[in-house]
């Protein structure tokens, strides 16, 4: 039993994180490039993103539980590196005494949205998996 059941309204939830992960990519994207090595930087992080996304969707749209584990696997890398920029800000603020309250607030925010797609992500895999949702991403009742 999973603390939320999103069972009954899965592909509404799927459907935002699938929105939420691609304006973060698109969010990506944005930024200002002063040399080689920050737009180079750049331009990977937004294809790596890009790779993310599509992969979702995909898996998503074709009911496939594979790129939607894959995509958890990436998902795994981003919930890594954001503990990682909040042990580094929470190091900061008491070595240092710097007030980065917001950064450890965004850090914690993003933590909160990367749980929810990662509960998202598992049940709907489940649900592939188990065959409960036998006509998504399909039209029904046309006309042959």
């Amino acid at each position: 039993m999973s603390l939320c059941d999103l069972s009954k309204s899965i592909e509404v939830h799927a459907s935002i994180v699938g929105v939420l992960l691609t304006l973060a990519c698109i969010g990506s994207l944005g930024g200002s490039y002063h040399n080689e090595h920050e737009t180079s930087t750049g331009v990977a992080t937004f294809l790596v993103a890009l790779a993310w996304v599509i992969l979702y969707w995909y898996g998503f749209l074709k009911r496939n539980p594979l790129c939607i584990l894959i995509s958890m696997v990436f998902l795994a890398f981003a919930v890594i590196g954001t503990i990682a920029v909040f042990v580094v800000g929470v190091v900061v603020v008491i070595t240092i005494h710097w007030s980065g309250v917001f950064f450890i607030l965004f850090a914690l925010i993003c933590n909160a949205f990367e749980v929810y797609y990662w509960h998202v992500m598992s049940q709907l895999r489940e649900s592939f998996l188990n065959d409960s949702m036998p006509n998504a991403g399909t039209v029904k009742n046309l006309p042959v």
